[in-house]
């Protein structure tokens, strides 16, 4: 893992074309991969449409919605990806247009690629048989076409997980340089190498915390820790929106579609999977948070000494 990290770092410090080329060629790579592993699984005619039938037929109590949200944690970090479009928007050509359709269309492509995988899962097993199974994935290749090619899955999932972190190594550290540059974290983070015109410092920064999280954190930890944070402040970011139309309510400047209902919706999930998460995760929730408050002294310094350092 370390080593991925540190030459998907070296990568992005060599250029955006580079790092870009890299996205689009594995980003490209793993969609077809999805894609064929979809079309084929269902052509294979080796499952069942009998187990939709069961699932449409079997109901949800409350143990079952509280499990649901346990599993939404690392559901919610899968579709995440979408806000890393705010974190490059300076790099982006005509973002007012580009931004919107890029993450509608996002959002869009991996809802259903995911609800056609899911499918395909319970194409080849019935929900019963899925309980507790650690590699859905394997079994459903094994199944469909035959012993010998769930490995085939490793190389899905490889794709996915390298378009994943390398998206997140080049967006993750255009936070730092955006910061520095407005005096609120080490002035070197916001320097450009001077021939590749990327924020070398900043991506070598950022590696430094990813290798402290590898080497400290299981897999399961990192994920809780990082979601439990993500959730809380999209709920703050979601309540942003209703305090800044009442500040400021002459404008349109802060505007979102179905407001306020669709807010009111996904301030209400939000709020379900944190206080489900805090109430079976309690550990990991509360690491998160002391994470993120150790950071806010260093934030107040750095703000009040703005250009000082």
């Amino acid at each position: 893992a370390l080593l991925i990290a540190w030459l998907l770092t070296w990568l992005n410090s060599t250029g955006i074309r580079r790092g870009a080329g890299f996205q689009n060629l594995f980003t490209l790579l793993g969609i077809a991969t999805l894609m064929a592993f979809i079309g084929l699984g269902f052509a294979s005619g080796k499952g069942s449409w009998e187990h939709f039938s069961a699932v449409a037929g079997s109901g949800m109590g409350l143990n079952e919605l509280s499990r649901l949200g346990v599993a939404l944690v690392g559901v919610v970090f899968t579709y995440s990806g979408w806000t890393v479009l705010a974190y490059i928007a300076g790099e982006i050509r005509e973002p007012r247009r580009n931004i919107p359709v890029a993450m509608a269309g996002a959002v869009l492509t991996v809802t259903l690629l995911y609800i056609l995988m899911n499918a395909v899962y319970l194409y080849a097993q019935p929900l019963d048989s899925m309980s507790g199974q650690v590699e859905v994935g394997y079994e459903t290749l094994r199944i469909l076409f035959g012993a010998g090619t769930g490995a085939a899955f490793a190389l899905i999932i490889m794709l996915m997980v390298l378009s994943s972190l390398n998206a997140t190594i080049l967006s993750g550290a255009r936070i730092y340089y955006a910061m520095a540059r407005e005096g609120r974290f080490f002035r070197s983070a916001g320097q450009l190498h001077p021939q590749h015109q990327v924020p070398a410092r900043s991506l070598w920064m950022q590696f430094g915390w990813i290798a402290l999280l590898i080497v400290l954190g299981s897999f399961d930890q990192l994920l809780t820790y990082a979601v439990f944070v993500m959730v809380v402040f999209s709920f703050l970011a979601g309540l942003a929106l209703f305090v800044m139309r009442r500040r400021d309510p002459g404008t349109e400047t802060y505007r979102a579609w179905g407001y306020p209902i669709t807010q009111l919706i996904y301030l209400a999930i939000s709020a379900w999977l944190m206080i489900n998460t805090l109430y079976h995760r309690p550990l990991e929730a509360l690491w998160g948070i002391l994470i993120v408050a150790v950071g806010v002294p260093f934030y107040y310094g750095w703000k009040k000494r703005e250009g000082e350092i």
